[in-house]
């Protein structure tokens, strides 16, 4: 079999990312930021807009989850015994600050509660019990994703870039969700952001049982990473995995 070495097009593509980020997401020194904190009643609209309905439930106590005197209002989500809670910060910085007093929410691997993270608001889904059966995974799958897509998309107004490049063997894809906020507070301007790259490479010749494992490096700037071991699929797709974190999106 071929061992390739498949980092041309995604180094390409990377630093592309690099030059189009300093150029269109740079801060200018005394550029004036609007308030776009969210509140409540326009966190409560955009579920109900798309689709999953929020409905108070008065039966449980805000007390048991206050946060540093923050109380959640508590929903049910959909006709569903879910819970989704709500907690409105009165800044960015407030939020940040309280939750860095706190070990609570860190944990993004969890059934038992899954937190979202949308400006100055924390939203926390707790479901009604943790998945054991194929169809209960399922459907907490489905319930996790739609309230993923909403933050995401609607309350942070998350944003897709897809870079391709390719050569005479190879196409190369980079598919880059973010989002990034600048609030000014106090004087002082506080920056939030998260991102998500996941690349993509297509063998576009025919002797696919051929070629493989694969190595696949790339380069950005000061960054640049590399992995190996990947292989192709039936049909010439090779999926390399997917990163995330926060900081300056590049």
């Amino acid at each position: 079999m071929k061992k390739l070495r498949a980092w041309g097009i995604v180094a390409s593509i990377l630093i592309f990312i690099v030059i189009v980020a300093l150029v269109a997401c740079g801060y200018k020194i005394g550029e004036k930021y609007k308030d776009n904190r969210l509140t409540l009643k326009a966190v409560v609209k955009t579920f109900n807009a798309e689709g999953l309905a929020l409905k108070e439930d008065k039966s449980k106590s805000p007390d048991k989850y206050v946060l540093n005197g923050v109380k959640p209002t508590i929903y049910r989500v959909a006709k569903s015994d879910d819970t989704l809670l709500i907690y409105i910060f009165e800044s960015f910085g407030d939020k940040k600050e309280i939750l860095s007093k706190t070990h609570k929410f860190k944990d993004t691997f969890t059934f038992g509660e899954i937190p979202y993270h949308a400006k100055n608001t924390l939203i926390l889904f707790i479901p009604a019990k943790i998945p054991e059966t194929e169809e209960e995974f399922i459907s907490f799958s489905k319930t996790a994703k739609s309230i993923s897509d909403i933050v995401f998309e609607k309350l942070n107004e998350g944003k897709e870039r897809v870079y391709k490049g390719e050569s005479e063997s190879w196409e190369g894809t980079l598919i880059l969700k973010y989002y990034e906020h600048r609030f000014e507070e106090g004087g002082v301007i506080r920056y939030d952001s998260y991102y998500e790259k996941t690349p993509a490479l297509q063998y576009k010749k025919s002797d696919i049982e051929n070629v493989g494992p694969l190595i696949f490096e790339y380069e950005a700037g000061s960054n640049g990473g590399s992995a190996e071991g990947f292989t192709l699929n039936n049909e010439g797709y090779a999926k390399l995995g997917s990163s995330s974190g926060t900081g300056a999106i590049l």
